[in-house]
């Protein structure tokens, strides 16, 4: 989804920077962190990487409030995803998901005529 620059708090990076700090209550981050998080986007769980969205006005990079909020609500979703799947695989145990794709691919093998 798209920035609305009609309907959305606006934000300059280093507005974003102290914004993130204030909510957080911590020490302003760096106004280069949220550039990187527009640019090569941020690591979630399943190893993708989620973008920032932005717009540039011609003179500045700008992103918004919601936009943020849309970048925690997107790794807080595969974060619970990655989290289904590590505790599906945790119950089969890791040997015997081995032991059960080890046997997938031997019927494979036995259907193929190999």
């Amino acid at each position: 989804m798209a920035i609305d620059i009609r309907s959305e708090e606006i934000l300059t990076i280093p507005e974003a920077a102290r914004w993130l700090g204030q909510r957080f209550r911590q020490a302003k981050r760096c106004p280069m962190t949220v550039r990187r998080w527009i640019h090569r986007g941020v690591l979630a769980a399943d190893g993708s990487r989620v973008r920032l969205e932005a717009l540039d006005d011609g003179t500045r990079l700008k992103t918004s409030v919601e936009a943020l909020q849309r970048l925690f609500d997107r790794l807080a979703e595969i974060r619970a995803a990655s989290d289904e799947r590590g505790a599906q695989a945790g119950a089969l145990g890791y040997r015997a998901m081995a032991s059960a794709a080890h046997l997938a691919a031997m019927r494979e093998l036995e259907e193929a005529g190999a």
